[in-house]
């Protein structure tokens, strides 16, 4: 009903495996509910108890935030073509532009 009333409203909804929000909040994919729920506590410098579903629900919004960060960096670089060769690669200088605003 939820996703129903998001595309209703024209809300965008993304979706992530719990392994890849594991590895964006805890740095390992197969993290157990309790280091998520200390991390998030730790990134968001939160004290006290907290519900196993608001730290899932915390710990999907900090990868959304990781995932959208990332992607402006990538779009923002500037990629190149080599002659001769069939794939992109990066430029020195976007790497460069890359690497300093992380």
């Amino acid at each position: 009903m939820a996703l129903l009333a998001a595309a209703h409203n024209g809300i965008p909804v993304h979706e992530y495996a719990a392994s890849e929000i594991k590895l964006a909040v805890v740095g390992y994919g197969k993290a157990t509910k309790e280091q998520v729920q200390k991390m998030v506590a730790s990134l968001l410098r939160l004290s006290g108890a907290m519900a196993s579903d608001a730290a899932d629900a915390l710990a999907a919004a900090i990868c959304h935030l990781h995932r959208q960060r990332f992607q402006s960096l990538v779009a923002g670089a500037e990629l190149d073509w080599s002659s001769g060769m069939r794939r992109r690669r990066w430029s020195a200088a976007a790497v460069k532009k890359l690497v300093e605003r992380v």
